[in-house]
């Protein structure tokens, strides 16, 4: 591992979620979600700055790319953010299509983890997707994540560390 890393990006440079979010394939997973149930958001740039402004300002919310490592470019993006709907605070990791399946989604997600364990401080995180996600419940569980019930999956910051601590 070490092929990625997280990068909190500037306001300035909000133009690569403009076109993850707009992905038709990237956004495939999120099918009858998103715009006209397409799974897909399109924003304007000054959208996407509106929506930057919840993040990353001293709150729970936590939000950066993924950077490959070898040419400094983003792969995909994380979140972390609380959820007032289920009261938990929710994960979210999107890799770009065309550099799925190349084992940068476990590294991401492990850092993701470690950054709401270490630097936030939470014991727990959520996501949520149902089992018939096949590539997501295989994901979250090599990280640790245990499926809760037919909605959540969880992870614990003690079973986490017991986990890095090998």
């Amino acid at each position: 591992m070490n092929n990625v890393e997280l990068y909190i990006p500037k306001e300035n440079e909000l133009e690569y979620r403009r076109h993850l979010i707009s992905d038709n394939e990237t956004m495939n997973y999120n099918i009858g979600y998103g715009y006209d149930g397409t799974g897909c958001y399109y924003q304007t740039i000054e959208q996407v700055k509106e929506w930057y402004k919840n993040w990353n300002n001293g709150t729970d919310n936590y939000y950066a790319y993924i950077i490959r490592k070898d040419d400094n470019i983003p792969i995909g993006e994380v979140d972390i953010h609380w959820s007032g709907y289920c009261q938990k605070h929710i994960i979210g990791i999107v890799i770009e299509a065309k550099y799925c399946g190349k084992g940068y989604a476990e590294e991401a997600l492990s850092l993701l983890c470690n950054v709401a364990f270490e630097e936030l401080n939470l014991d727990k995180i959520y996501d949520d997707f149902p089992a018939t996600r096949i590539a997501a419940e295989k994901l979250f569980s090599k990280v640790g994540f245990v499926r809760k019930d037919d909605e959540f999956v969880v992870l614990t910051k003690e079973k986490f560390n017991r986990i890095n601590s090998v």
